[in-house]
Order: structure tokens, then C-alpha cells, then sequence
């Protein structure tokens, strides 16, 4: 949206008529005028230059709107609205006839103090408070980020502005009848698509969602909070979010702006939406130390796990004290429980959580900003079932036992190869095609593929389905392998699956499994003799439980079952067997840790002459011991 100089001119004179008194003459002809970009929906705002005047912030819109936010301003009170009231421009302008859009329409203005930097020396003094909350939580420089006490002493400050409004932040007078929680909670706007937004991702949430019900849930659920827990009513800013909230961080000034939105209603709502955008805006960054590692997104989550704790208190994360996410959070719910007794009183800490649950649900039809990219979805998303607890519905199902689809969502599932009857060979082609296919894609990134098999067999033997990927993603990637050890426990308990005592020797060992073991010994000391150390085989020290290839860009794992060996050689392929997303960092993480037990706890292949002469007599005096009971 545009105006025309002319239209500008108009809008300011009649913002200017205003002014009683002689003053000083102001020639209007002169000014200067920047439009501001953001969020200012139906209205133009501008920065104008006016001698002798300040500079000011000139907000026009439609003539009604502009008249309720001057006068909602009238009763607020900072530095800025004194300096505005002292230049007599308080109110706001007569209606202007303007063009917009190709049609006439009555316009106000209304001005502002311009609040920030005056010249170059004063830009990083002033800043809305997304840039304060990103400074202490993620800052790009370490010099930037402000102290905790000057953090806890600018909210201090924003909620004085709140409690102008808000005398003493106490409940109504005895006798005063109480109102059910209904009557101070906003209005979401189900007929005007939150309806249409709730259904549409329930539709990719596993059945026992919190979406799914959820119009009828909240409306069962606020009906039978008949008592408010903390009958409250003030004048709202009515949109208490970082952007509309200034910091001068030399002075500790903090200011209000646009009051667009103002509105009688309960506190809980300006304190709740405020708080959201630390929420939702401000993701802590990632960690990864020897005892945990984390994704932004989950840090967060374990943020929001902390926020919508059922019972008051400290939000506190034993697992992870320095998340700064959380840090800034309890500083601001200090602040608010100074006030507002948020964490001391149960029922009001109940009712704030149901404001943050309303505002959670506006936030769902947001568009065209930080919060609606798909990543911010999902987290806003993961909210409500915490929410729907911490207001006393029902306790969110674990996640990833829901439902198959849960399970695949959660899990980064690609794939489940499952062979039914008569159909192994066509299934067991099908997960051998997607292993070659991520072993190309590993060869051709260089990746480091890692392996756990009970013999290696496919991978590292020249008759082996895997073997060509191998040994041309050893030319310039490289492959760690750790197998079943030969000569033990476990290889006796897979000789005895085969169920055919006629093949074992004197130690319980299967010919075709020893067959295998060596096939694959062979195959590597080929494959090593070509490669050198970009190949790395050991033998486990513990039984191995299932196959697990890790690849670049894939997750293949298919569990063990001592079910009849010979009958598994005669189909192929009938167990089952997941391929998972290795860019979900949480299973990553899980698998290579666990072939990290692995890799640490085993043997080279090099020493197999010397670990078979040494396990082989154990395992005869085990197999001894079995038959003597």
C-alpha cells in the first residue's frame, strides 16, 4: 500500500491542526517521508522529517480504527506518549478524503515519537525485543548478548507499562460475583479457518492426536471451569508481541508502540502472547557434549516440555541447565510472578496455561513470517498436547506408540520390507535394490559406511549382493564393519537355529555358518589388500542382535530372530527389515552410538587366529557344561 505525496500532505496537515497555541510556525511543504515495512495491516506507516519538529512516526488508516487507538492510548503512560502529549499531538487528525486503490476513502493519522538511533553511533542501542531475546539467547557475537539483570530489568519495566492498566494485578473484591473461565478467555476463530487449519493436520497426526476433537474438547472443557481462578479485567495492548515492544539498552527505556489492537479483556492474554514469541521466535541454538546432544528443534521442545509444566514452580531442565532458551524464559516468568503470582498460586498458573493454549491456537492460522516455515509448525504443533495436560485433559500418548503412521512420521521411516508368503524373493530384491542404491550415493559423497552383520557375508565376499558397491565405495570412502565373533556363544546359537545336528562339529559349529565366517575373512583381506585402511573390520565381543547399516543418507536395520535358519535359506528373506532417514539426528545419534559399543568393544579381524585358538577350547568346555545338564 501507497499514498501519494499529496495525500501525505493532507494527512499531516490535519495532523498538525491539532497543535493549539502560537509555537513555533512549521512549513509543511518541506517534509520528508520513509514508509516503514512490517506488519501493519490496513494502515501505512512512515518515519517523517519536519522541521522544527522531531522526528515522528505519522500512522494513517481508516478513520474509525485510527480513532479507537488514540483513544486506547490515552491510557497508557512512557516517556515517548509524554513527548507526543507535549508537542500537542495526543489525538489524532480530522477524516481525510484519500485514494487507495483506485477508491476514495476517510482517513485519520495519528503520530508517534520516533524512538530510535539519531545517528550512527546510537544503531545498536535501540531494538525491538526479538533482537534482545536473540542476543541472550543465540547472539551472533558473545559481546552482544546483554546481561541476565539487564534482561530481568527491562521486563521489569515492560510489565510496569502492563500494570498501569492492571493496579496491583489482584483479583476482583469480595462479594464481587466470580465469572466462569469462559467469560475471560478470547474467542478463537473457528468459522473464520482455524476449523479448517485444526482438521487439515490431523489429518497427518496419528489418530490419538490433540488435534483431533479439539473444537469440541476446548468447549467442553472451558464450559466446566465454572470459577475463574483469577477474575481479572484491564485495558489490553492487545498485541504484546517483541516487535511492538521498543528498548533503548543504554538507558533501560522501554516503549510501547501501535495500540491498533487495544481492548478491555484479562492480562493473561497480553502476558501470554508476549511470552509465545520467546517461545516460538527464539530457538535456542543446538548442542552436542559427551553427555548430550540435541537439535535446535528438540532443545526447544524440551523448552516448551519445561514451560507447560502441569504444576507451578521453576522451569528447570536437569538434563540441560544452560539451555539459554529456558534461561531467558525463567527470567521472564520470574518477572511476571512478581506481579501476577503466575508460579506461587496453582490456579492462576492453571489459568495462564489455558491463554497460552488460546494463543497457540491463533498462532496456528499464521502466515508469511518465521513461525509458519514447516520446522516452527511442528514445534507449535507439539505444544498442544503438553498444553491440553498442563489444563488437566488428557495426558498426550508417548510419542512413536501411537499408530503406524506416528511411528513413520516420528521415525523418519522410508520404508518397512516385510516378505509375505510367496513373495520373499520379490520383497528381498526390492531392500537389496534401496541398500545399493544409498552404498552409490555413499561411494559418491566419500561418506564413511559402518555395519553390523552376524558374518558380513553379502558385503565382504565376492559372490555377495554387495559386494561390487563395496569395493567401489572403498576407492575413495571408506567402511567399518563389526560381525558376530565365529568361534563363541553366539555362533553356537545361530548353528543350533539350523536345526540339523548333522552339520555341527565338536564344538556345536554349523558347516554353512563356518563356511560364511570364512568366505568373509577372505573377502576382506582381498578387499583390504586393494583399499588399505579405508576398510576396518572387528570381531564383537557381545552378541550382535541385528544388521544395522549406516550410510550416508539411509538407515537400513533388520532385527534377528532364532527362528528355523534352513528354512530362512530356502525363502530368502523372512524377517523384516526398517530403512530410516539418517537426517533424523535422533535416530542417527541412537545407531551410531550403538555401533560405537560395538567398534569399542571388539577385536581385529587381523587377530583371528589368535582369538579362535582361544575362544574354540571355551566353547567346548560351554558345550560340555550344556550337555552335562
Amino acid at each position: 500500500m501507497s499514498l501519494t505525496r499529496k495525500d501525505l500532505k493532507a494527512l499531516l496537515t490535519a495532523l498538525l491542526a491539532q497543535r493549539a497555541g502560537p509555537g513555533m510556525p512549521v512549513d509543511i511543504s518541506s517534509f520528508m517521508s520513509h514508509q516503514l515495512g512490517g506488519g501493519y495491516s490496513g494502515s501505512y506507516v512512515a518515519i517523517i522529517w519536519l522541521d522544527p519538529l522531531p522526528t515522528l512516526i505519522m500512522k494513517a488508516g481508516p478513520a474509525d480504527q485510527i480513532l479507537r487507538e488514540t483513544e486506547s492510548r490515552r491510557h497508557f503512560n512512557s516517556p515517548a506518549l509524554e513527548q507526543i502529549r507535549d508537542l500537542g499531538l495526543d489525538g489524532c487528525s480530522e477524516p481525510v478524503e484519500i485514494e487507495i486503490d483506485g477508491h476514495d476513502d476517510m482517513w485519520r493519522a495519528i503520530s508517534y515519537a520516533y524512538v530510535g538511533s539519531l545517528s550512527y553511533d546510537e544503531l545498536n542501542s535501540y531494538s525491538d525485543f526479538q533482537a534482545i531475546f536473540e542476543d541472550f539467547v543465540a547472539p551472533a557475537r558473545q559481546d552482544r548478548r546483554p546481561p541476565a539483570q539487564a534482561l530481568r530489568d527491562w521486563l521489569r519495566r515492560l510489565c510496569e507499562l502492563v500494570l498501569q492498566k492492571d493496579p496491583g494485578g489482584k483479583s476482583i473484591a469480595r462479594g464481587v460475583r466470580a465469572k466462569p473461565l469462559s467469560e475471560y478467555l478470547p474467542r478463537l476463530p473457528w468459522s473464520d479457518g482455524l476449523d479448517a487449519v485444526i482438521e487439515s493436520a490431523a489429518a497427518f497426526a496419528p489418530q490419538e492426536s490433540a488435534l483431533h476433537g479439539f473444537r469440541d474438547w476446548w468447549e467442553d472443557a472451558v464450559s466446566r471451569e465454572s470459577i475463574a481462578p483469577f477474575p481479572n479485567s484491564t485495558l489490553l495492548h492487545g498485541d504484546l508481541r517483541f516487535a511492538n515492544v521498543l528498548v533503548n539498552r543504554t538507558t533501560a527505556t522501554v516503549e510501547l508502540i501501535d495500540f491498533g489492537n487495544s481492548a478491555q479483556g484479562h492480562v493473561f492474554r497480553d502476558l501470554a502472547r508476549f511470552e509465545c514469541d520467546l517461545l516460538f521466535r527464539v530457538p535456542p541454538p543446538p548442542i552436542e557434549t559427551e553427555t548430550l546432544r540435541l537439535s535446535s528443534e528438540d532443545r526447544q521442545i524440551r523448552t516448551l516440555e519445561c514451560a507447560f509444566n502441569p504444576r507451578p514452580g521453576p522451569v528447570d531442565d536437569a538434563a540441560d541447565p544452560d539451555n539459554p532458551q529456558l534461561s531467558a524464559l525463567r527470567i521472564l516468568r520470574e518477572t511476571y510472578d512478581s506481579i501476577w503470582h503466575l508460579n506461587s498460586d496453582e490456579g492462576r498458573h492453571k489459568m495462564y496455561m489455558w491463554f497460552l493454549l488460546a494463543e497457540v491456537m491463533k498462532r496456528l492460522m499464521w502466515t508469511g513470517d518465521s513461525s509458519s516455515t514447516p520446522a516452527a509448525r511442528r514445534v507449535l504443533l507439539s505444544a498442544v498436547p503438553m498444553l491440553k495436560e498442563a489444563v488437566g485433559g488428557e495426558k498426550p500418548e508417548a510419542a512413536g506408540f501411537s499408530s503406524v503412521s506416528a511411528i513413520s512420521r516420528l521415525l523418519s521411516c522410508a520404508a518397512l520390507y516385510v516378505p509375505s508368503y510367496g513373495y520373499e524373493a520379490t520383497v528381498n530384491r526390492e531392500r537389496n535394490a534401496a541398500k545399493i542404491a544409498a552404498l552409490r550415493e555413499a561411494k559418491a559423497s566419500r561418506a564413511t559406511v559402518r555395519l553390523l552383520a552376524e558374518t558380513g557375508y553379502s558385503f565382504l565376499h565376492f559372490r555377495g549382493p554387495f559386494y561390487p558397491e563395496i569395493e567401489s565405495l572403498l576407492e575413495s570412502g571408506r567402511l567399518q564393519i563389526v560381525i558376530a565373533n565365529p568361534y563363541f556363544v553366539e555362533s553356537h546359537g545361530i548353528s543350533a537355529a539350523y536345526k540339523d545336528s548333522s552339520k555341527l562339529d565338536d564344538a556345536g559349529l554349523h558347516s554353512w555358518l563356518k563356511q560364511k565366517f570364512a568366505e568373509s575373512f577372505t573377502g576382506y583381506e582381498s578387499l583390504r589388500a586393494q583399499a588399505g585402511p579405508r576398510i576396518e573390520a572387528r570381531v564383537a565381543r557381545y552378541g550382535i542382535g541385528a544388521t544395522l547399516l549406516i550410510t550416508g543418507e539411509e538407515i537400513f536395520f533388520e532385527p534377528y530372530f532364532r527362528s528355523d535358519r534352513s528354512r530362512r535359506h530356502r525363502r530368502l528373506f523372512e524377517t523384516f527389515e526398517f530403512r530410516f532417514s539418517a537426517r533424523n539426528e535422533h535416530l542417527l545419534r541412537l545407531f551410531n552410538e550403538h555401533f560405537a559399543f560395538y567398534w569399542g568393544n571388539s577385536d581385529a579381524f587381523e587377530e583371528e587366529t589368535l582369538f579362535r585358538d582361544r575362544y574354540l577350547p571355551l566353547l567346548r568346555t560351554v558345550e560340555e557344561i550344556w550337555q552335562g545338564g
